[in-house]
Protein backbone atom coordinates (compact mmCIF):
# COMPACT_ATOMS: atom_id res chain seq x y z
CA UNK A 1 0.00 0.00 0.00
CA UNK A 2 2.47 2.04 1.04
CA UNK A 3 5.01 1.42 -2.09
CA UNK A 4 1.56 2.16 -4.56
CA UNK A 5 1.07 5.49 -2.34
CA UNK A 6 4.37 6.33 -2.88
CA UNK A 7 4.67 5.98 -6.65
CA UNK A 8 1.19 7.51 -7.19
CA UNK A 9 2.80 10.72 -5.60
CA UNK A 10 5.63 10.36 -7.55
CA UNK A 11 3.55 10.23 -10.50
CA UNK A 12 1.47 13.23 -9.53
CA UNK A 13 4.77 15.50 -9.03
CA UNK A 14 6.10 14.44 -11.93
CA UNK A 15 3.27 15.22 -13.85
CA UNK A 16 3.24 18.75 -12.24
CA UNK A 17 6.81 19.58 -12.85
CA UNK A 18 6.25 18.36 -16.25
CA UNK A 19 2.98 21.01 -16.72
CA UNK A 20 5.26 23.69 -15.12
CA UNK A 21 8.44 22.94 -17.54
CA UNK A 22 5.94 23.32 -20.50
CA UNK A 23 4.69 26.69 -19.48
CA UNK A 24 8.07 27.74 -18.66
CA UNK A 25 9.53 26.15 -22.19
CA UNK A 26 6.42 28.36 -24.10
CA UNK A 27 6.89 31.08 -22.00
CA UNK A 28 10.32 31.62 -22.49
CA UNK A 29 9.99 30.92 -26.62
CA UNK A 30 7.84 33.87 -26.90
CA UNK A 31 9.57 36.16 -24.38
CA UNK A 32 12.56 35.62 -26.42
CA UNK A 33 10.92 36.75 -29.92
CA UNK A 34 10.10 40.24 -28.11
CA UNK A 35 13.15 40.62 -26.22
CA UNK A 36 15.56 39.37 -28.89
CA UNK A 37 17.56 42.13 -31.28
CA UNK A 38 16.92 40.76 -34.93
CA UNK A 39 20.56 40.33 -35.55
CA UNK A 40 20.60 37.46 -33.30
CA UNK A 41 17.42 35.62 -34.56
CA UNK A 42 19.76 33.15 -35.88
CA UNK A 43 20.06 32.12 -31.83
CA UNK A 44 16.70 32.29 -31.46
CA UNK A 45 16.10 29.72 -32.98
CA UNK A 46 18.82 27.76 -31.89
CA UNK A 47 16.90 28.22 -28.48
CA UNK A 48 13.74 27.74 -30.01
CA UNK A 49 14.95 24.15 -31.22
CA UNK A 50 16.49 22.97 -27.97
CA UNK A 51 13.21 24.27 -26.53
CA UNK A 52 11.24 21.93 -28.81
CA UNK A 53 13.96 18.63 -28.17
CA UNK A 54 13.31 19.98 -24.40
CA UNK A 55 9.41 19.53 -24.59
CA UNK A 56 9.91 16.00 -27.09
CA UNK A 57 12.16 14.58 -24.45
CA UNK A 58 9.50 15.45 -21.46
CA UNK A 59 6.70 13.88 -23.06
CA UNK A 60 7.80 10.89 -24.92
CA UNK A 61 7.93 9.19 -21.62
CA UNK A 62 5.33 6.92 -20.24
CA UNK A 63 3.05 7.06 -17.28
CA UNK A 64 4.83 4.34 -15.77
CA UNK A 65 8.86 6.04 -16.01
CA UNK A 66 7.54 8.61 -14.07
CA UNK A 67 7.02 6.18 -11.46
CA UNK A 68 10.29 4.90 -11.55
CA UNK A 69 13.57 6.05 -9.24
CA UNK A 70 16.09 5.52 -11.59
CA UNK A 71 18.00 7.69 -13.37
CA UNK A 72 17.48 6.99 -17.00
CA UNK A 73 19.68 8.85 -20.42
CA UNK A 74 16.29 10.19 -21.54
CA UNK A 75 16.23 11.74 -18.22
CA UNK A 76 19.86 13.16 -18.71
CA UNK A 77 19.12 14.36 -22.03
CA UNK A 78 16.04 16.31 -20.49
CA UNK A 79 17.99 17.87 -18.30
CA UNK A 80 21.06 18.82 -20.53
CA UNK A 81 18.26 20.21 -23.11
CA UNK A 82 16.43 22.20 -20.31
CA UNK A 83 19.35 24.00 -18.91
CA UNK A 84 21.07 24.57 -22.71
CA UNK A 85 18.03 26.48 -23.39
CA UNK A 86 17.59 28.12 -20.58
CA UNK A 87 21.06 29.32 -20.66
CA UNK A 88 20.99 30.12 -24.05
CA UNK A 89 18.31 32.43 -23.29
CA UNK A 90 20.16 34.33 -21.07
CA UNK A 91 23.29 34.85 -23.23
CA UNK A 92 21.36 36.17 -26.31
CA UNK A 93 19.51 38.54 -23.90
CA UNK A 94 22.27 40.14 -21.86
CA UNK A 95 24.31 37.52 -20.20
CA UNK A 96 24.59 38.51 -16.38
CA UNK A 97 22.38 41.95 -17.42
CA UNK A 98 19.43 39.61 -19.02
CA UNK A 99 16.04 40.08 -17.41
CA UNK A 100 15.63 36.84 -17.60
CA UNK A 101 18.39 35.27 -14.61
CA UNK A 102 16.09 34.04 -12.51
CA UNK A 103 15.17 31.29 -15.26
CA UNK A 104 18.78 29.57 -14.33
CA UNK A 105 18.11 28.72 -10.87
CA UNK A 106 14.76 26.68 -12.18
CA UNK A 107 16.36 23.40 -13.38
CA UNK A 108 18.08 23.37 -9.79
CA UNK A 109 14.82 23.51 -8.21
CA UNK A 110 13.11 20.95 -10.37
CA UNK A 111 15.37 18.41 -10.48
CA UNK A 112 16.08 19.00 -6.87
CA UNK A 113 12.21 17.88 -6.62
CA UNK A 114 12.54 15.61 -8.99
CA UNK A 115 15.06 13.19 -8.95
CA UNK A 116 17.17 14.42 -5.41
CA UNK A 117 19.87 15.70 -4.32
CA UNK A 118 22.11 14.22 -6.08
CA UNK A 119 21.02 15.49 -9.84
CA UNK A 120 20.07 18.80 -8.11
CA UNK A 121 23.44 19.31 -6.88
CA UNK A 122 24.76 18.46 -10.65
CA UNK A 123 22.57 21.15 -11.73
CA UNK A 124 23.85 23.45 -9.45
CA UNK A 125 27.64 23.12 -10.04
CA UNK A 126 27.10 23.57 -13.57
CA UNK A 127 24.77 26.87 -12.96
CA UNK A 128 27.64 27.88 -11.17
CA UNK A 129 30.24 27.10 -13.40
CA UNK A 130 27.84 28.94 -16.14
CA UNK A 131 27.79 31.89 -13.89
CA UNK A 132 31.82 31.60 -13.60
CA UNK A 133 32.18 31.43 -17.36
CA UNK A 134 30.01 35.08 -17.76
CA UNK A 135 31.64 36.83 -14.76
CA UNK A 136 35.33 36.51 -16.24
CA UNK A 137 34.28 36.41 -20.01
CA UNK A 138 35.34 39.30 -21.96
CA UNK A 139 37.76 40.59 -19.22
CA UNK A 140 40.86 40.74 -18.42
CA UNK A 141 40.37 42.16 -14.59
CA UNK A 142 38.07 40.50 -11.66
CA UNK A 143 37.36 42.49 -9.31
CA UNK A 144 35.46 41.96 -6.43
CA UNK A 145 32.73 44.60 -7.19
CA UNK A 146 32.35 42.51 -10.60
CA UNK A 147 31.74 39.68 -8.82
CA UNK A 148 29.17 40.43 -6.12
CA UNK A 149 26.19 40.15 -7.82
CA UNK A 150 26.79 36.49 -9.39
CA UNK A 151 28.52 35.54 -6.06
CA UNK A 152 24.74 36.97 -4.53
CA UNK A 153 22.72 35.00 -7.40
CA UNK A 154 24.46 31.63 -6.74
CA UNK A 155 24.03 32.43 -2.88
CA UNK A 156 20.28 32.11 -3.75
CA UNK A 157 20.67 29.75 -6.09
CA UNK A 158 22.58 27.42 -2.82
CA UNK A 159 19.79 28.23 -0.45
CA UNK A 160 17.12 27.04 -2.92
CA UNK A 161 18.75 24.27 -3.44
CA UNK A 162 19.25 23.05 0.15
CA UNK A 163 15.59 23.81 1.18
CA UNK A 164 14.42 21.43 -1.84
CA UNK A 165 17.13 18.79 -1.05
CA UNK A 166 16.08 18.93 2.57
CA UNK A 167 12.03 18.68 1.70
CA UNK A 168 13.03 15.70 -0.48
CA UNK A 169 14.94 14.20 2.21
CA UNK A 170 11.86 14.29 4.77
CA UNK A 171 9.81 13.07 2.18
CA UNK A 172 11.98 10.06 1.41
CA UNK A 173 12.49 9.65 4.86
CA UNK A 174 9.19 9.40 5.75
CA UNK A 175 8.37 7.16 3.18
CA UNK A 176 11.19 4.61 4.47
CA UNK A 177 9.54 4.44 7.55
CA UNK A 178 5.70 4.14 6.28
CA UNK A 179 6.95 1.52 4.07
CA UNK A 180 8.42 -0.52 6.87
CA UNK A 181 6.09 -0.33 9.13
CA UNK A 182 3.00 -1.73 6.54
CA UNK A 183 5.48 -4.21 4.99
CA UNK A 184 7.80 -5.29 7.68
CA UNK A 185 6.73 -7.59 10.79
CA UNK A 186 6.40 -5.98 13.74
CA UNK A 187 8.69 -8.98 16.07
CA UNK A 188 11.14 -10.65 13.43
CA UNK A 189 11.45 -7.67 11.07
CA UNK A 190 11.13 -9.71 8.40
CA UNK A 191 8.73 -9.12 5.23
CA UNK A 192 5.07 -9.56 6.41
CA UNK A 193 2.17 -11.36 4.63
CA UNK A 194 0.86 -8.10 2.93
CA UNK A 195 4.30 -7.91 1.04
CA UNK A 196 4.42 -11.25 0.33
CA UNK A 197 0.63 -10.73 -1.14
CA UNK A 198 1.71 -7.94 -3.28
CA UNK A 199 5.15 -9.33 -4.17
CA UNK A 200 3.20 -12.63 -5.47
CA UNK A 201 0.57 -11.09 -7.52
CA UNK A 202 3.57 -8.71 -9.20
CA UNK A 203 5.70 -11.98 -10.01
CA UNK A 204 2.76 -13.93 -11.19
CA UNK A 205 1.47 -10.88 -13.75
CA UNK A 206 4.77 -10.70 -14.96
CA UNK A 207 5.26 -14.40 -15.82
CA UNK A 208 8.34 -15.04 -13.67
CA UNK A 209 8.90 -18.49 -12.14
CA UNK A 210 9.64 -18.78 -8.75
CA UNK A 211 9.70 -21.34 -5.72
CA UNK A 212 7.12 -20.67 -2.92
CA UNK A 213 8.44 -22.75 0.44
CA UNK A 214 6.31 -22.92 3.56
CA UNK A 215 7.96 -23.64 6.75
CA UNK A 216 7.46 -24.12 10.62
CA UNK A 217 8.93 -24.87 14.00
CA UNK A 218 7.78 -28.30 15.10
CA UNK A 219 6.33 -28.33 18.28
CA UNK A 220 6.73 -25.15 18.93
CA UNK A 221 3.37 -24.71 21.03
CA UNK A 222 4.87 -27.20 24.00
CA UNK A 223 8.12 -24.54 23.61
CA UNK A 224 5.87 -21.99 23.79
CA UNK A 225 3.80 -23.05 26.60
CA UNK A 226 7.13 -24.66 28.69
CA UNK A 227 9.07 -21.22 28.39
CA UNK A 228 6.78 -18.89 28.36
CA UNK A 229 5.70 -16.03 25.14
CA UNK A 230 8.39 -14.10 25.94
CA UNK A 231 11.28 -16.91 25.25
CA UNK A 232 8.95 -18.22 22.08
CA UNK A 233 9.20 -14.18 20.66
CA UNK A 234 12.74 -14.67 21.16
CA UNK A 235 13.24 -17.71 19.13
CA UNK A 236 10.96 -16.30 16.01
CA UNK A 237 13.59 -13.69 15.67
CA UNK A 238 16.67 -16.18 15.78
CA UNK A 239 15.21 -18.24 13.41
CA UNK A 240 13.86 -15.50 11.10
CA UNK A 241 18.05 -14.13 11.49
CA UNK A 242 18.91 -17.81 10.58
CA UNK A 243 16.36 -18.39 7.50
CA UNK A 244 17.47 -14.80 6.16
CA UNK A 245 21.47 -15.73 6.09
CA UNK A 246 21.18 -18.89 4.55
CA UNK A 247 19.23 -17.55 1.45
CA UNK A 248 20.42 -16.76 -1.89
CA UNK A 249 20.41 -12.41 -1.74
CA UNK A 250 17.68 -12.48 -4.29
CA UNK A 251 14.89 -14.80 -2.26
CA UNK A 252 12.32 -12.94 0.60
CA UNK A 253 11.77 -14.58 3.88
CA UNK A 254 8.61 -14.00 4.67
CA UNK A 255 6.66 -14.25 8.63
CA UNK A 256 3.41 -15.33 7.76
CA UNK A 257 1.61 -16.17 11.28
CA UNK A 258 2.85 -17.73 14.46
CA UNK A 259 5.89 -20.00 13.73
CA UNK A 260 5.11 -20.18 9.72
CA UNK A 261 7.83 -18.51 7.74
CA UNK A 262 7.99 -18.52 4.26
CA UNK A 263 10.63 -18.13 1.60
CA UNK A 264 9.68 -16.68 -1.73
CA UNK A 265 12.62 -17.70 -4.21
CA UNK A 266 12.60 -16.32 -7.46
CA UNK A 267 14.06 -18.14 -10.71
CA UNK A 268 14.09 -21.25 -9.17
CA UNK A 269 13.32 -25.39 -9.66
CA UNK A 270 13.09 -27.65 -7.23
CA UNK A 271 17.20 -28.49 -7.64
CA UNK A 272 17.31 -24.70 -5.97
CA UNK A 273 14.86 -24.65 -3.72
CA UNK A 274 16.19 -28.30 -2.31
CA UNK A 275 19.86 -26.53 -2.18
CA UNK A 276 18.43 -23.93 -0.41
CA UNK A 277 16.55 -25.97 2.26
CA UNK A 278 19.35 -28.54 2.41
CA UNK A 279 21.62 -25.26 3.86
CA UNK A 280 18.82 -24.19 6.57
CA UNK A 281 18.57 -27.44 7.53
CA UNK A 282 22.34 -27.54 8.36
CA UNK A 283 22.30 -24.50 9.88
CA UNK A 284 19.35 -25.13 12.14
CA UNK A 285 21.37 -28.84 12.74
CA UNK A 286 24.74 -26.87 13.94
CA UNK A 287 22.75 -24.28 16.25
CA UNK A 288 22.03 -24.59 19.72
CA UNK A 289 19.06 -22.80 20.47
CA UNK A 290 18.35 -21.81 24.33
CA UNK A 291 15.61 -23.94 25.63
CA UNK A 292 15.56 -26.52 22.81
CA UNK A 293 16.16 -29.62 25.42
CA UNK A 294 11.68 -29.37 25.64
CA UNK A 295 11.36 -30.46 22.06
CA UNK A 296 11.57 -34.33 21.35
CA UNK A 297 15.06 -35.64 20.70
CA UNK A 298 15.80 -32.41 22.82
CA UNK A 299 16.55 -30.52 19.65
CA UNK A 300 14.34 -27.99 17.35
CA UNK A 301 13.37 -29.07 13.65
CA UNK A 302 12.07 -27.30 11.05
CA UNK A 303 9.44 -28.75 8.38
CA UNK A 304 8.68 -27.41 5.10
CA UNK A 305 6.75 -27.86 2.08
CA UNK A 306 7.04 -26.49 -1.41
CA UNK A 307 4.98 -25.42 -4.42
CA UNK A 308 6.17 -23.28 -7.80
CA UNK A 309 4.62 -21.26 -10.43
CA UNK A 310 3.87 -21.79 -12.90
CA UNK A 311 4.07 -25.20 -12.81
CA UNK A 312 1.71 -26.20 -9.93
CA UNK A 313 -0.16 -22.87 -9.26
CA UNK A 314 -1.56 -19.87 -11.05
CA UNK A 315 -2.82 -17.40 -8.65
CA UNK A 316 -1.50 -17.04 -4.53
CA UNK A 317 -4.11 -19.16 -2.82
CA UNK A 318 -2.99 -21.73 -4.81
CA UNK A 319 -0.02 -21.82 -4.36
CA UNK A 320 -0.23 -21.86 -0.56
CA UNK A 321 -2.55 -24.56 -0.65
CA UNK A 322 0.05 -26.65 -2.81
CA UNK A 323 2.82 -25.69 -0.08
CA UNK A 324 0.93 -26.07 2.70
CA UNK A 325 -0.58 -29.56 1.44
CA UNK A 326 3.29 -30.40 0.82
CA UNK A 327 4.50 -29.53 4.62
CA UNK A 328 1.57 -31.83 6.09
CA UNK A 329 2.76 -34.84 3.77
CA UNK A 330 6.28 -33.65 5.57
CA UNK A 331 5.05 -33.54 8.79
CA UNK A 332 3.12 -36.96 8.66
CA UNK A 333 6.35 -38.98 6.77
CA UNK A 334 9.04 -37.55 9.01
CA UNK A 335 8.00 -36.94 12.33
CA UNK A 336 7.45 -39.03 15.13
CA UNK A 337 3.60 -38.60 16.93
Amino acid sequence: MSLFLHKGVAIGLKKSLRQIRTLLVLSLIIGLYCLVDSKLMFYYYLCLALSIITLLLDHQRPQKALAESSFKLADLLLIVSLNSSFGSAVMITGALQSPLMVILLIPVIIFTAEYGAKIGLWNYLGLSLFILYLSISGTTIVTLKKCASPLAFLVVGGACYAAVSAIFQIYNRFHRKTERLLTRDELTGLYNRRFLKDTVSREIKAGRPFGFVLIDINYFKYFNDYWGHSAGDNLLITIGRLLNKNVRPQDFVIRHSGDEFILLLPESDPSTVETVLDRIIQAVESTNFPGEECFPNRKLSLAYGFAFFPGEASNYQDLFAAADKALYRYKRERLVN
